[in-house]
């Protein structure tokens, strides 16, 4: 059995089915729900403000959300990831005739192999970058002279925070969209399911992140023109490459 969602049209299975699949698939659904329940308002904001153009790239595009906006604004737009089950549901549920999606690292995409984009485009990616300076440095050098890159980066310490921690993380946030009426309470009730769920939790508690004055270092020593935009638990970056800059790093 399937069911239709109206936020984003995309067919999923029923949760009775979705029990049955393989853990990889079941993450990966959960992954691809988060991505568009806490990237709505973004999406929209960036279609509202993006300049439009001629190529685009999404370095960690899970299902595609991002990429099916984009792909309104620019002529060919690229989604690369290394999940071949997200990359599953990006081709099911937001193919699109200018979408090219691939499976490959992030780090292994380069002017040579991929070209130059107008907008270099990452949310919630990085953090799983061994190397953040060679992530930043590789997403760097894809920019075209004149182009744009913007990341978003997950910053706070958290390491070693117990599982009761994020359960109760997650019953604050679902109070606070509700009463701040940030998500409507259907789209409310879903993040907090998946913020609970065993696979969410073991992924999130495996994760590292920097603390907001770490990340901001470490980016402003790659991008030293760049806006850091602070967005509560995450950073967005953004930093135009010079249209004189005709060098790659």
């Amino acid at each position: 059995m399937t069911r239709t969602d109206a936020a984003d049209g995309a067919v999923r299975p029923s949760s009775s089915a979705t029990e049955a699949q393989p853990e990889a698939v079941r993450f990966a659904a959960l992954r691809d729900r988060f991505g568009v329940l806490i990237n709505i308002a973004l999406r929209e904001y960036l279609r509202e403000n993006l300049d439009s153009g001629q190529r685009a790239i999404d370095l960690g595009c899970a299902g595609g959300f991002m990429c099916e906006m984009l792909a309104t604004k620019f002529d060919e737009v690229v989604g690369i990831d290394i999940s071949p089950d997200l990359l599953d549901i990006a081709r099911r549920d937001r193919s699109r005739t200018n979408i090219t999606y691939e499976l490959t690292d992030l780090l292994l995409v380069t002017p040579e192999t991929h070209g130059h984009f107008d907008l270099v485009y990452s949310a919630y990616t990085l953090h799983h970058v061994p190397d953040l300076d060679a992530g930043l440095r590789a997403a760097k050098q894809l920019v075209r002279p004149g182009g744009t890159l913007m990341l978003v980066h997950l910053v706070g310490r958290r390491d070693g925070r117990p599982r009761g921690w994020y359960r109760r993380q997650a019953l604050r946030n679902l109070v606070f969209d509700v009463l701040r009426r940030r998500r409507g309470l259907t789209e409310a009730w879903e993040l907090y399911r998946i913020n609970t769920h065993p696979l969410w939790l073991r992924h999130i508690m495996s994760q590292r992140h920097l603390s907001a004055e770490q990340f901001e270092g470490i980016v402003k020593s790659t991008y030293p023109s760049c806006e850091v935009i602070d967005m509560g638990r995450a950073r967005m970056v953004v930093w135009r490459r010079p249209a004189d800059d005709t060098t790659d790093e």
